[in-house]
C-alpha cells in the first residue's frame, strides 16, 4: 500500500510574520524532500503540521512579502505529528548569502523579497538534528541496548560489582572488606565520594543537576550492612542515572583495599 502525507505549512507564532507566498513556495519546494525522509520510518504516517520558523525584521515601508534577513539567520521547519503535535524532524534551511542583495542602510543585512526568487538561489536544506522518533518497537530495542552496555560497563573495575534492585536517585552503596572495617575506613570511602559530588556540583552550579547529599549509614539505622562493609546513601537528586558508575570510578581509583561494591 502506497504511503501517502499531509502537511500543513503554518507559520510560527515566534519570528517574523510570513506572507502566504512564503508558505507556499515552502510547501511547493520542500513538500516532496520531507515526504521522502518520513517514508524511511514505517511509524511516520499520517498528518503532519510543518511550522515556519523566520528570524528576521520587516520592512516598515514595505509589503508583508519583503524580509530583512540577518546573514547569519535562516528558515527552519518544524514538522509535528498530528494531533499530538510531537516534533518528528526539523530541518534548517540555509541562503547562500553571496546571492542576496544587502541592504543599502545596514549590509549586515539581505533582502527576501519575496521568497519564490531566493528559491532560486539554491538553499541548503538538511535535518537540523536526529529528532526522527522512534516507534515503540525501536525505543524498546534502543533502551534494552543501552542497558546491556551500561552493565558491562561494570565489569571494568578492579573489583566486582552487583548491582541490586534501587530505588534512583536515592542509592546506596555497600562496599565490602576483607575484614570489618573501622570508622577510619568508613571515613575515607565517605571523603572519596563526598570530593567527587562536590566537584561535581561545582561543575553544574549553574543547572538544575545536584548531587543533594552524601551520607554514612550508621549502625542501629533501618538499612543494615551485609558484613565487612560501609554502607553510603547518595542521593542524586535529578542528575543522570548513569552517574551511579561514576561513584565506582571513584572509589576504583582510591587507594582503599576494596573487595567488592553491591549496590542497593
Amino acid at each position: 500500500m502506497k504511503k501517502d502525507y499531509i502537511l500543513h505549512f503554518k507559520p510560527s507564532e515566534q519570528g517574523v510574520k510570513l506572507h502566504d507566498s512564503y508558505l507556499k513556495a515552502l510547501n511547493v519546494e520542500f513538500s516532496d524532500v520531507i515526504k521522502a525522509e518520513l517514508k524511511k520510518h514505517k511509524h511516520l504516517t499520517g498528518e503532519y503540521e510543518v511550522l515556519v520558523m523566520m528570524c528576521g525584521i520587516k520592512n516598515p515601508s514595505a509589503t508583508d512579502a519583503h524580509i530583512l534577513l540577518p546573514c547569519d539567520r535562516n528558515i527552519t521547519l518544524y514538522v509535528l505529528q498530528m494531533p499530538r503535535n510531537v516534533c518528528v524532524i526539523s530541518y534548517t534551511i540555509d541562503f547562500s548569502a553571496e546571492n542576496m542583495v544587502a541592504d543599502e542602510a545596514d549590509s549586515r543585512y539581505f533582502w527576501i523579497n519575496p521568497l519564490e526568487d531566493i528559491l532560486k538561489y539554491s538553499p541548503t536544506f538538511k535535518i537540523s538534528d536526529s529528532f526522527i522518533i522512534p516507534s515503540e518497537e525501536e525505543f524498546e530495542e534502543q533502551s534494552r541496548r543501552a542497558a546491556e552496555k551500561f552493565l558491562k560497563s561494570f565489569n571494568d573495575f578492579r573489583f566486582p560489582c552487583e548491582i541490586g534492585e534501587c530505588d534512583f536517585p536515592d542509592v546506596i552503596y555497600e562496599v565490602f572488606f576483607e575484614t570489618q572495617p573501622d570508622s577510619e575506613t568508613a571515613k575515607r570511602v565517605l571523603s572519596v565520594i563526598e570530593k567527587w559530588a562536590y566537584n561535581y556540583n561545582r561543575r553544574n552550579k549553574d543547572t538544575d543537576r545536584n548531587i543533594h547529599f552524601v551520607q554514612l549509614i550508621e549502625d542501629g539505622e533501618e538499612i543494615q550492612p551485609s558484613g565487612n562493609s560501609v554502607l553510603v546513601h547518595v542521593d542524586f537528586g535529578n542528575c543522570d542515572v548513569l552517574l551511579i558508575r561514576n561513584v565506582i570510578r571513584q572509589l576504583n581509583n582510591s587507594d582503599l583495599p576494596i573487595k567488592g561494591v553491591i549496590i542497593r
